[in-house]
């Protein structure tokens, strides 16, 4: 059996510490149905619609690609495989965060 620990302490509108048995844990940023929370294990974004139960998580990627020391000048295939990102999936995203946002603002 193992003791736990877990308090959030509001420190302005919006953000919130997140304290646990070893010290400040995570810190959320965001209101009731869209949220960021930042940790030492990483981003986590987070939509829902508030007094449900329902919510998506998604982790974030905070992976910076380093330079090589000796640089190649990359194909355009390799270019073009690299960053591409479909159209659908931005519409997508988008819609979800102003979703959220607006569920936000008529509950709160």
């Amino acid at each position: 059996m193992s003791l736990r620990f877990k308090k959030s302490i509001k420190i302005l509108p919006g953000i919130k510490l997140n304290i646990s048995k070893n010290g400040l844990n995570s810190v959320t940023i965001g209101k009731p149905g869209a949220s960021i929370n930042i940790s030492k294990k990483g981003k986590q974004a987070t939509i829902g619609i508030p007094g449900t139960g329902l919510s998506y998580s998604k982790k974030i990627s905070s992976r910076v690609d380093i330079p090589s020391k000796s640089p190649s000048v990359p194909s355009s295939a390799e270019l073009n495989s690299k960053h591409s990102t479909s159209p659908t999936k931005i519409i997508m995203i988008s819609l979800v965060i102003i979703f959220s946002f607006l569920i936000g603002a008529v509950f709160f």
